[in-house]
């Protein structure tokens, strides 16, 4: 669950109250006490289970892992469509085949990018994303706003989705093309 190794015993985990957990791998007994006051304090940094952040990352659908979140998705400039994903899950193997799709449909495009994030084996901040099922989408406008996506699971609403909340118009953008996309299930 946490990804540990043998290297990194003793441990300390701390679960807290809102679901946060903070780790202190190979921790001396002297530290343990300093440990606990800045956690009291609020100075220590919660753990997230994380993915290797990949080396290259230039296919159409970005791989987006716990580690690279806050600069990837949160702090950049575009517009960011974000599928949080479980692999293993049934539901998965249905709705996965069009996202890449779309991000082949949205290459072109300067200010969105689509995005994924393995939610089995990345940690997920609790308090910015409500993940309820094996397949949660989140467009995260060029202005910060964060919303969840809850309409029909088709390429057609996804992009309207992507249209109607973005908050300016590329140029480069087709609307066209909504009308033109079929699903191919």
């Amino acid at each position: 669950h946490y990804g540990l190794r043998f290297d990194q015993v003793p441990v300390i985990i701390i679960h807290s109250n809102d679901g946060s957990r903070y780790m202190k791998s190979n921790i001396k007994p002297d530290d343990i006490s300093p440990l606990l006051n800045e956690y009291k304090e609020g100075k220590l940094k919660p753990f997230l289970k994380s993915q290797p952040i990949p080396e290259t990352n230039d296919e159409p659908l970005k791989v987006v892992v716990a580690d690279s979140l806050q600069d990837m998705v949160l702090n950049s400039q575009k517009n960011v469509l974000l599928d949080i994903d479980v692999p293993s899950c049934a539901r998965f193997r249905n709705f996965a085949p069009f996202i890449p799709e779309l991000a082949v449909l949205f290459e072109n495009d300067d200010d969105v990018m689509v995005a994924r994030l393995d939610g089995a084996t990345n940690d997920i901040p609790n308090n910015m994303f409500d993940v309820r099922s094996c397949n949660t989408l989140y467009f995260k406008s060029a202005n910060g706003t964060l919303l969840p996506y809850d309409g029909d699971e088709t390429k057609e609403d996804i992009i309207a989705f992507i249209r109607d909340n973005r908050p300016i118009q590329n140029k480069y953008f087709m609307p066209h093309l909504v009308e033109s996309v079929t699903l191919d299930r």
